[in-house]
């Protein structure tokens, strides 16, 4: 599985309550469609029909409607955990738990926590890999102040046309992944993908790219100085601008 550098951040909230207490957590970055389809091994849509709490963890089945990317089909049902995700309430204060009869979105990956496999819980959503479609309408995931969960603040549009999206998003993935295995160590060609990316600014609150972040990898490691200096004229975000900085490393997560 590839790594990325940062951490996920459901892991900082795997023994946290959602709902309770306030604690020092690594802030949890919304991510776009594109980034969340190459992060994910698994993108999904489906109701949920079964829920459980465990251990801190909300345990979510979900029958699969319709299968994006991955090992699912269509009538499966994946188990996912949920430890940082929290639905909209009647205002900013009030929080509810995601549970039986939502029909969601989700970009999976593998838990990595020992405890989550213990009790079954195979998957959960990579950074801000869920929506929620309910009334005609999408909406994602944000951190609205840290700590605190991810909450569908995020309006996303209509959901008779957001599958499309969805199949376009794992679609560019898979072809974006396949062009960097081959390309990795072309600056010309990751220069040109990097400035395709929509910029992101400094101060810019709670938001990341996962494709810029690979890319900015991915030129750093080719250790061309030349590329490296058009690469931070292309990019204001902090981490983007950091990793270009880095030395060329031998194990580049853009060759995974």
């Amino acid at each position: 599985m590839r790594t990325t550098p940062y951490a996920i951040a459901l892991g900082a909230f795997a023994m946290l309550s959602i709902f309770a207490g306030r604690a020092e957590a690594a802030q949890m970055f919304r991510f776009d469609l594109q980034s969340l389809a190459y992060m994910s091994t698994a993108v999904v849509e489906g109701d949920v029909t079964a829920y459980e709490r465990v251990h801190w963890v909300d345990k979510l089945s979900v029958k699969i409607t319709r299968a994006y990317a991955g090992e699912f089909k269509e009538g499966d049902t994946v188990v996912a955990g949920l430890s940082a995700y929290a639905k909209a309430g009647a205002d900013a204060f009030t929080f509810e738990r995601f549970g039986v009869g939502d029909h969601l979105i989700l970009f999976l990956e593998p838990v990595t926590q020992q405890s989550w496999k213990d009790d079954a819980i195979p998957f959960w959503p990579v950074s801000s890999g869920l929506k929620l479609i309910v009334g005609g309408k999408v909406t994602g995931m944000e951190q609205m102040e840290n700590p605190g969960p991810y909450v569908n603040n995020i309006a996303e549009g209509d959901a008779e046309a957001y599958p499309q999206k969805v199949a376009d998003a794992v679609k560019w993935a898979a072809e974006f992944r396949k062009e960097l295995k081959e390309k990795k160590s072309d600056p010309a060609w990751l220069l040109e993908q990097l400035k395709a990316r929509p910029p992101l600014k400094k101060e810019e609150w709670g938001v990341r790219d996962d494709i810029a972040v690979t890319l900015c990898q991915a030129i750093a490691n080719t250790g061309d100085k030349d590329a490296i200096a058009r690469a931070k004229a292309l990019r204001e975000d902090r981490l983007e601008r950091q990793i270009l900085n880095l030395p060329p490393q031998r194990d580049s997560t853009a060759a995974q």
